[in-house]
């Protein structure tokens, strides 16, 4: 498996001062020379695009947002996650029907 390393050193732009992602970071054909970063709105829409029914559609709908405005948005709602959906003290261990999910 290759290493992200070069990865993550072409795109340090996107890391704080230890190293870690401030925000969504999603990237398509990573390590290839079509290599793109997708940060914030565009990256939230390109995760909906990778989930099942029915979040391409949402991906679809939201689609016509642009960037000026839809990072405003992804801002907002990072800024209240935690009061909208709550908190973990720690990641929760799944159960053997959720663990059936993962590869």
């Amino acid at each position: 498996m290759p290493t992200l390393d070069p990865l993550l050193a072409r795109h340090s732009h996107a890391l704080d001062a230890n190293g870690v992602p401030g925000t969504v970071l999603v990237f398509a054909n990573p390590l290839q020379p079509g290599e793109k970063m997708l940060v914030r709105w565009s990256a939230t829409l390109a995760l909906f695009r990778a989930l099942p029914t029915p979040w391409p559609a949402v991906a679809a709908c939201l689609g016509w947002i642009p960037d000026f405005a839809g990072d405003p948005a992804y801002r907002l709602m990072a800024r209240f996650r935690y009061r909208i959906w709550g908190r973990l003290e720690a990641c929760p261990i799944p159960t053997a029907q959720e663990r059936a999910h993962f590869l």
